[in-house]
């Protein structure tokens, strides 16, 4: 999944906390996820920016799938430890 490809479906969970901003500030399908927290069904064409956008909610979104989208989350929280830690 590269910069400019079409954008692919993506699935972005939100806690039982904080789904009320999902679901009054996204327009996209979701469904009820295990316990008691929300799974919202995007297209997304740009993973930095996909990534920056979960990441900026903390803990509390993850990027369900795919899995490129989970592992550049990942590598970009492992970039920003390993730049806090000098």
């Amino acid at each position: 999944w590269e910069l400019g490809d079409r954008p692919v479906p993506v699935t972005v969970r939100f806690s039982r906390d904080f789904r009320w901003w999902a679901e009054h500030n996204l327009q996209a399908e979701t469904a009820e996820g295990p316990d008691g927290t929300l799974d919202v069904f995007l297209q997304a064409g740009n993973p930095d920016a996909l990534a920056s956008w979960v990441i900026g909610f903390g803990g509390e979104a993850q990027v369900v799938e795919p899995d490129d989208a989970r592992e550049t989350v990942l590598r970009r929280l492992d970039a920003a430890l390993e730049s806090a830690r000098g």
